[in-house]
Order: C-alpha cells, then sequence, then structure tokens
C-alpha cells in the first residue's frame, strides 16, 4: 500500500516516485520530482526560496535562475503556467505556493521502490567518494524477525551511500605480494615551492601510499591519515608522528620533502619505526631521487624506498605525464573536499586528455560524489562502450563499480548485483585490494537489498581480507559498521554489539566524526533491543556530544530524531519533545524514512501523554511513509497504537462503534505479534474473549520463537492484563513471569510485575517491584490504584 496526491487529471506517487496523467507517466527528472514533492507536501503555506533550494538541493549555493527553471518545469509537467498559476502561486520576494485542489489517496496498486534500505556500502575507499551525505546517514525501524528500536533497517542505507573509492592510476599489473607486515603510514609531503606546487603536499603523499600499497606493503589509506591530522593535514602535536602512532599504531612512518631544483625536482624519503619510543627497533630507510617532474621524482624515489624493504617495485606501463598529473592534481583535490576545484581542473584539462576516458571517468566520479547520481549513469554507460577502456582491466573494473552505486542508489539492485559481479571479475589478479573490497562491499549492499543474507555476509567477509591486507584502518571501522547494523537488522544483537562498539572506538581515534555518530547511535538502538537503557543512554550521550560538529543537515535530523527514540524509551519525555520540536524548525528535505522515524517517536510520545487525536495523525503518516515490506513489524506496531488510540477516543465520547479493523501485511509470511495483539484486543471488543485468548497466545508464542524482547514484553502486557482483569490470577503468573528478567530495568516489566504482585495480595514483592516501576518511570504516569497496598 502506498500514498499518492491527486489533483485534477494528475496523481503524484510517492513510493513508486511518478507522476501520472490520465494512467500514464510523465517523465521527470529527479530534481522536478522532489520539488514537486515539497510544494505539495508543504500546500498549507507557502515555501521560501531558500527552503525549497534547501529541500531539492541539499545546499543553499544555488542561483535563483536555476530554481526558477526547475519550477518551471514543474509547472509544465502539470499544465501550469506562470501566467495562470493554477497550481503553483509565484509569492513575490518569497517563494511559491502550491494551490491546487489536492487530495490524498492510498493505493494498493501502487508498486513500493525498495524491498530493503540497503545502499552502497563503501568498505574501502575514501568518505571523499561519497555520493549521498552521511546521513549518510540513520536511525531506522524494525523489520520481521528483526529489532524494532529505531536504527536498523535503514542504516544500510544510510550508513555509506559510497560511490568509488580513491585510488590511484599507476598501470601497474605485477602480482600481489601478500606478507604480514605492520603497516606503512605516508604523511603529508613538505613542498618547498610556489602556491601552484600545493596540490603536491596530498598528491604527492597519496602517489607514494598507493605505490608501497601496489607492492604488497599494508599502507592506511590518504584519508585515514588525513582523518587523524585534521582536514589540511596538520596535527595538533608538534610532531605529526606522534598524532598517527597514537591512532594508527604503524610500523613505519614515511614522510618526505619534495622541492624545486635547477634541474627539476627532488624528493627526500624519510621514514622512522612506528610504536612507542622504547619499542623502536631497526634502521630508518632514507632515499632520494631527482627528475625533471615532480610525480617522476615520487615514482623513483618510491622504488628506491621499496628495494631498500626488501620488496619489488610495481611494473609500469607507459604513462601519460601530463594525465597522471591531471589525475593526482584532482585527488588532491578530492582529498581536500574541495570538488569545485577538482571539477574546474578537469573541466580546464587539454582537449585531447579530456577525452581520455580516465578523466571523463574522474569527471563522472567527482559528480557522484556531489550526489548527482542520476546526471552519471549515463556517461559511465558510454565508458563501457569505449574500446579504449576494454584494454584496461582496472578502468574497466571502476567504471562497473561506479556504475554498481549507481544502480543502487536508484533502487536497482539486481542490476547492481550483476556488474559488481563483473567488476570483482575484472579485478581478479589485479593488485588492488581496495577496489576489490569496494566492489565486494556495494554487492553485500545489493544482496542484501535482494534478500540474499548468506551472500552479502560472505562478500562482507571476503572484502575483510582484502581490507586487512590493505591495510585500510578506515575501511575497516567501516566495515565493522556494516557487519554490526547487518547483524542488528537480522536480529543477532549480541553479534551486533561487539562490532559496533569496536567501529566506535576506531572511528573515535580517527576523529571520523559522521561515522562516529551513525555508529554510536546504532550501537544505542542495539542496546535498546537488549533492554539495556543505561548501555543505549551512555552511546546516545556519546553521539550526542558530537551534533556541534555535524555539519550535514540530513545527519543532524537523524540524530536528533534517535536520541528522541532514547529519551523516549526512558520516559523523558519533554526532552523528547524539545528535539522533536527542533527537527521540526529546520527546513530540511529528508528521505521518507528518516521523516517516517521522526513521524514513529511523535506518535509514540503522544500516545504516551494521551494525545490520542495526534497519536493517530502521527501514525497514519508514518504508515504512509514507510510502504515497503521491509518495514512490516513496524508497520504493525504502528497499527497496533493506532487501534489503542482510536478505542481510546471512542471510549471518550461513548461511542458504541469499532475501530476500523487492521489489516494484515501483505507479503509476510509469517503473522507478526503486533498484529496478532492487535486482533485480539479487536476480539475482546466484540466480547469474543476464546478468539481474544487464542491470539494472545499466538502473538506470545511468535514473540518467543523471534526471540524479541519487545513483542514479548508488548503480548505479555496486554495477556497479562487481560487475564488479571478476568480474576485468573494463576493464569496471569506465567503469561507475566515472561518479562521477569527485564523487571530491574525496564518500566513497563516492573510495572506489569506490581499489577501482579497487588492482584496476588503479596505485600513485599508488591512494594519492591513498584519502587522499581517507580525509579524507572521518569515522566511516565503510576495508576493511582497500584500505589494502595494489597490486601491481606
Amino acid at each position: 500500500m502506498s500514498m499518492s496526491y491527486r489533483f485534477g487529471e494528475f496523481r503524484l506517487c510517492v513510493g513508486s516516485r511518478e507522476l501520472l496523467h490520465c494512467d500514464r507517466p510523465v517523465p521527470l527528472s529527479s530534481r522536478v520530482f522532489d520539488c514537486l514533492l515539497y510544494l505539495i507536501e508543504h500546500r498549507d503555506r507557502a515555501v521560501g526560496r531558500d527552503e525549497l533550494v534547501a529541500a531539492v538541493w541539499g545546499r543553499v549555493d544555488v542561483s535563483d535562475a536555476q530554481l526558477g527553471q526547475i519550477v518551471l518545469r514543474v509547472r509544465r509537467a502539470v499544465d501550469d503556467d506562470g501566467n495562470e498559476q493554477r497550481a503553483i502561486r509565484t509569492m513575490p520576494k518569497f517563494g511559491y505556493h502550491w494551490v491546487a485542489d489536492t487530495r490524498i489517496d492510498t493505493d494498493e496498486h501502487v508498486p513500493a521502490q525498495r524491498p530493503v534500505t540497503a545502499a552502497s556500502l563503501a568498505v574501502g575507499g575514501t568518505d571523499a567518494d561519497v555520493a549521498i551525505s552521511p546521513a549518510k546517514n540513520m536511525p531506522a525501524l524494525r523489520a520481521h524477525r528483526r529489532p524494532r528500536h529505531f536504527v536498523f533497517v535503514l542504516l544500510l542505507g544510510v550508513v555509506a551511500a559510497a560511490a568509488i573509492a580513491a585510488v590511484l592510476w599507476s598501470d601497474v599489473r605485477a602480482p600481489r605480494v601478500v606478507q604480514d607486515t605492520s603497516a606503512v603510514v605516508v604523511l603529508p609531503v613538505n613542498v618547498s615551492a610556489g602556491s601552484d606546487e600545493a596540490w603536491l603536499r596530498l598528491g604527492a603523499m597519496d602517489a607514494i601510499a598507493g605505490r608501497l600499497r601496489a607492492a604488497g606493503l599494508r599502507v592506511p589509506t590518504s584519508e585515514a591519515v588525513l582523518a587523524v591530522l585534521g582536514a589540511d593535514g596538520v596535527a595538533t602535536d608538534t610532531d605529526p608522528a606522534t598524532t598517527v602512532r597514537r591512532a594508527l599504531d604503524p610500523g613505519l612512518i614515511v614522510h618526505g620533502k619534495l622541492e624545486r631544483t635547477p634541474r627539476g625536482w627532488r624528493l627526500h624519503l624519510d621514514s622512522v619505526a612506528g610504536g612507542h619510543a622504547e619499542e623502536r627497533t631497526g634502521e630508518s630507510p632514507q632515499v632520494e631521487a631527482d627528475a625533471a617532474e615532480p610525480l617522476i621524482a615520487v615514482r623513483l624515489a618510491t622504488n628506491r624506498l621499496l628495494a631498500q624493504l626488501g620488496r619489488t617495485p610495481p611494473l609500469i606501463g607507459e604513462t601519460d605525464p601530463q594525465l597522471e598529473e591531471t589525475v593526482q592534481r584532482v585527488e588532491a583535490a578530492m582529498l581536500g573536499n574541495q570538488l569545485e576545484v577538482a571539477r574546474a581542473i578537469l573541466q580546464n584539462a587539454p582537449a585531447l586528455e579530456r577525452a581520455q576516458p580516465e578523466l571523463r571517468f574522474w569527471l563522472a566520479r567527482v559528480a557522484l560524489r556531489a550526489g548527482h547520481a542520476d546526471e552519471v549513469k549515463n556517461e559511465l554507460e558510454a565508458l563501457l562502450g569505449d574500446e579504449s577502456v576494454s584494454g584496461s582491466p582496472l578502468l574497466h573494473a571502476r567504471i562497473l563499480i561506479g556504475l554498481g552505486v549507481v544502480n543502487i542508489n536508484a533502487t536497482h539492485y539486481a542490476d547492481a548485483e550483476r556488474v559488481l559481479s563483473e567488476a570483482i571479475t575484472a579485478l581478479n589478479g589485479l593488485p588492488y585490494p581496495l577496489d576489490r573490497s569496494q566492489a565486494l562491499g556495494n554487492r553485500a549492499a545489493a544482496r542484501a537489498a535482494l534478500g540474499r543474507g548468506e551472500d552479502a555476509l560472505a562478500d562482507l567477509a571476503t572484502a575483510r581480507v582484502e581490507i586487512e591486507q590493505a591495510g585500510d584502518v578506515m575501511g575497516l571501522a567501516r566495515l565493522d559498521m556494516i557487519e554490526g547494523t547487518f547483524e542488528a537488522k537480522r536480529g543477532r544483537v549480541d553479534r551486533a554489539v561487539p562490532l559496533l562498539q569496536h567501529a566506535t572506538a576506531a572511528f573515535a581515534r580517527l576523529d571520523a566524526v559522521d561515522e562516529r555518530v551513525l555508529t554510536t547511535a546504532t550501537l544505542a538502538a542495539s542496546q535498546l533491543q537488549q533492554i539495556d537503557y543505561t548501555g543505549a543512554l551512555a552511546s546516545s550521550d556519546r553521539a550526542w556530544a558530537l551534533k556541534v560538529r555535524v555539519a550535514d543537515p540530513e545527519l543532524l535530523s537523524l540524530l536528533l530524531s534517535s536520541r528522541a527514540g532514547v529519551l523516549l524509551a526512558l520516559g523523558r519525555r519533554t526532552e523528547a519533545d524539545a528535539l522533536l520540536r527542533e527537527i521540526e524548525s529546520r527546513p530540511l528535505r529528508a528521505k521518507d524514512e528518516f521523516v517516517g522515524l521522526a513521524d514513529l517517536v511523535r506518535a509514540r510520545l503522544a500516545f504516551d501523554r494521551a494525545n490520542m487525536g495526534e497519536a493517530v495523525v502521527r501514525a497514519d503518516a508514518t504508515l504512509q511513509r514507510l510502504v515497503d515490506p521491509e518495514y512490516a513489524t513496524t508497520r504493525a506496531h504502528l497499527q497496533l497504537l493506532r487501534q489503542r488510540a482510536q478505542a481510546a477516543m471512542e471510549r471518550e465520547v461513548a461511542s458504541a462503534s469499532e475501530p476500523a479493523p487492521t489489516a494484515p501485511l501483505s507479503g509476510v509470511g509469517d503473522e507478526q505479534p503486533a498484529l496478532l495483539v492487535a486482533a485480539a484486543e479487536r476480539a475482546l471488543q466484540r466480547g469474543e474473549d476464546e478468539t481474544a485468548e487464542r491470539d494472545f497466545r499466538a502473538a506470545l508464542a511468535r514473540a518467543d520463537a523471534d526471540g524479541d524482547a519487545e513483542d514479548v514484553i508488548e503480548a505479555a502486557a496486554s495477556y497479562g492484563r487481560w487475564l488479571l482483569s478476568r480474576g485468573r490470577t494463576d493464569d496471569a503468573v506465567p503469561v507475566v513471569g515472561r518479562t521477569a528478567a527485564w523487571a530491574e530495568r525496564d518500566f513497563r516489566s516492573a510495572l506489569l510485575a506490581a499489577e501482579l504482585f497487588h492482584a496476588l495480595g503479596r505485600f513485599a514483592p508488591w512494594s519492591s517491584a513498584l519502587a522499581k516501576a517507580e525509579q524507572l518511570a521518569g515522566e511516565r504516569t503510576i495508576p493511582v490504584a497500584l500505589r494502595t497496598p494489597p490486601g491481606p
């Protein structure tokens, strides 16, 4: 079931992202669709230009002319124009207002687009290659037999929609040399030259690292080193080596000095042992090389360093010096997060170079990182058809990886798996573990989305081997994050928590803020699933401490929603409400799942505060957004909440009408425990006690089989209270007893225990359970009758 908006002869289908005119599709670009949808969703008011720009582009540096073009295309798509303004009214000096008569439909025939919200997972590679911002980014909702608390299903899509890894373009053909050795860390190169050569500071560093890695050494990515030293590569310590020793634990640290000479360029490479001073042993190789061009000096000096380390330098084919320098300049700009500079370098390259497939691919890669995935697909497909690409297996593989990422972002998972499998085949025998890990990680995401969990885990395990070989510490941390999220998503929280804790510690050492926020919030959600509220709050506090450093507005909104959910689970309603209000105050256009997350927390908060009308509205809004089968259990719990809110409203007005029945979710093989509880409660309203008890027992059995604490508590509480209300205390004991394991730390379980002991007339255990419930209550209320001591 999906939501659509109808106006005139048009229907805008949210789930399938289609505009239909008389049931015929109207072609729309992604931005035109987003603009149309945002205006319709906010039709109750005028939308300012800046707000609309932020919603459609995700940034504010967009000209009025660009916005005007998008609005013009929207008007044309819906048969409107700037004169009549039947649908979109221009608000002078402010923005636009959707004025067409519009109604909301729920259409069972509109296909849901995303069977799973897994997106591209760049296990290796760099944050410089993120195609979608990482909020990039998190708390998700629960799926069948999977944890319910806030962060799981979406996180595969949120964690890192990464594109193509930052990799070197040396024409390496040597077989991999794999030996067990400590990591070699390459620091930014000290360049004694003018401002025109400033790119060499990072460009030469990355070239040295790539060449060492191609020779079989374990070398952390330049991204990881810059994460440790800071974006500009300058450590806070007087000695950068001290910083990288603490964070990366290298066996060898290489730093260089590149300077102009009368004959060209000279690179001096110096190396020092890693570890603490008392642990350092052995020689510290020093080498030097002169050449007419800086990158040739880099190549020669690195080869000499490899020789001193007992390694064979990688073989090099014919390389165009201008092409090599252009690519390395672009790489340096991307490492410095200067996308516009990278684009300008490529666009200003001579026409002959710009026509070369390598530079065309780099231009596509820059566009992909900037978030223009829809504009990149055609260029990548055209590159695959270029005859010169077929002669370069490495370039061919990298193009395929990029195309796989584009397909994942577009939710074309089968196509993504196909091209990524081709990429993995093309990389066989080539000494590029980072590329292989990237292809494997992205294929794991596609396979997870296709429901092939075991195959996805196998890909992640293989990717781990490749990353460890390359010495990519950032990649290993991301892999722990991804695998931990995936295990949590599968309901294996005990396996997920250690992985997430390890990843969190690694990201802290690397000072990777976005990843720390995502992973720590996911860890908090896993701990909530374990009914470990103390641990969940501690994890949430750590993520919250990073708020001031979160630049991405979508990630910030996600962080707010996640923390609101944790606080609400602890009964801290006022604080949760404040965070939700902060989200509403931000002009942010987020994905439906992210907006749905905030609405989910709002619905629960409204229900807890007995604002039943708002709870119904919020639940309906969330149900309309989360239409995919992956959200089956979340939808089931929302339907139960909505039914209870509706019933409470009807009782308040003394209505005899029955709440509308909640239909079972289509496409779900086993019945959800929450839906079975809902069915039991409906049966009770009809006076069908036998039917209700059958459904209660089925709900509890299903929850027990799934091993889901949340479902067990939900089913036991509803069933147990009904038994107590019927005076069947003996029957209630084993039902309520299902929650005893959590009564020391879960308010609901403690309260239920107090109710049971009160009904049994047992003063001491009632008093203890009541005291525990009061301790855990937060702003939640305890029934007055329960505070009266039980009779003798």
